[in-house]
């Protein structure tokens, strides 16, 4: 199995092995839904449902772009407030229905560190498709916009290659379902992990706020992460949905001491006739994570208990026999 945490790498060649699907009361009301739970430390598979099966990943594709976007910072290749242009012709070049904020105007230029507030925290898309286009940039690409959204995206697969998410595959920044983007909960698991362990400063002030204040960039300037707000186990989240993959959700957590990752697609809730309600999908969302975190503990806590056991089996031995020599 792919590593997490401090695991060792397995052979390429094989996918991740899972332990048997675990029984869901989800399944018949959200049908398709997907997940897995995971110890951040040794990649531990504590919950799982068809974790290895490919789908839209949604806005978690914007996690791919922040991720690429915080090791350039760590690299001292961008700056938290260097001026981020918004290219002209960006909204005219994005699908219909995605999240965009009102008071971003072409033209302008806004801070590194807001416009990833933007991308992170609101899922906005004019923000990721300004940072998409600005890397392109700085990393020497020709003066064409989609010239250099094609080098963030290349940049982005190449991120996924060295964290063995083998079935993902990025062709767009937003995670529009026109992209075609490809992942599994395990690969987006994969990816949190990836994160965490190399900038958890940035991914909890990027992806972390219970609430966030956006004024300078939309009307609606007050904002909630329900999963980071209402559950104190929860640090950082990111959520995303399209009709293809429907509501998903990617975090990282604590559980009894003992950080978990856990990853959610196709959460839906849908009425008598099929069609999908789309507040009622996103509560039932946050009621899979609770659920989800929550029959975690009596696992982890089940395994702490073992593992305590077994420390102190182990340093009982040699005082046995020393008593034997005596």
């Amino acid at each position: 199995m792919p590593a997490l945490g401090i695991a060792a790498e397995p052979q390429k060649d094989a996918p991740p092995a899972f332990p048997p699907p675990t029984s869901s009361p989800f399944n018949e009301a959200a049908q398709g839904m997907q997940y897995c739970v995971v110890d951040f430390h040794d990649g531990t598979v504590y919950l799982q449902e068809k974790a290895n099966e490919q789908r839209q990943p949604a806005s978690l594709t914007k996690m791919a772009l922040l991720n690429v976007l915080f090791d350039n910072i760590a690299d001292k290749n961008l700056s938290l407030y260097e001026p981020v242009k918004i290219p002209l012709g960006t909204r005219e070049s994005l699908p219909e229905g995605l999240a965009q904020m009102e008071h971003l105007h072409e033209g302008q230029r806004y801070p590194l560190y807001k416009l990833m507030q933007g991308a992170g925290l609101r899922s906005c898309a004019v923000s990721t498709f300004a940072l998409a286009h600005h890397y392109g940039k700085i990393k020497g690409t020709d003066n064409d916009l989609f010239a250099r959204i094609s080098k963030t995206v290349a940049d982005m697969n190449a991120l996924a290659a060295r964290n063995n998410m083998q079935q993902s595959l990025f062709n767009g920044v937003t995670g529009d379902k026109s992209e075609s983007n490809l992942s599994t909960p395990y690969d987006m698991a994969l990816l949190v992990s990836a994160m965490q362990n190399d900038h958890p400063f940035l991914c909890e002030k990027y992806l972390g706020e219970g609430w966030f204040d956006l004024k300078d960039l939309t009307d609606n300037s007050f904002h909630v992460s329900r999963a980071v707000r209402y559950n104190p186990d929860v640090k950082w989240a990111k959520t995303g949905h399209t009709d293809p993959a429907g509501f998903c959700e990617a975090l990282y957590a604590v559980v009894h001491d003992r950080p978990v990752i856990l990853t959610i697609f196709g959460v839906e809730q849908k009425d008598q006739k099929g069609h999908v309600l789309q507040q009622a999908s996103q509560n039932k969302r946050y009621q899979v994570i609770n659920d989800l975190l929550e029959r975690t503990a009596p696992i982890i806590a089940q395994r702490t208990q073992n593992n305590n056991s077994r420390y102190s089996q182990n340093r009982a031995a040699p005082e046995e026999t020393l008593a034997q020599q005596i």
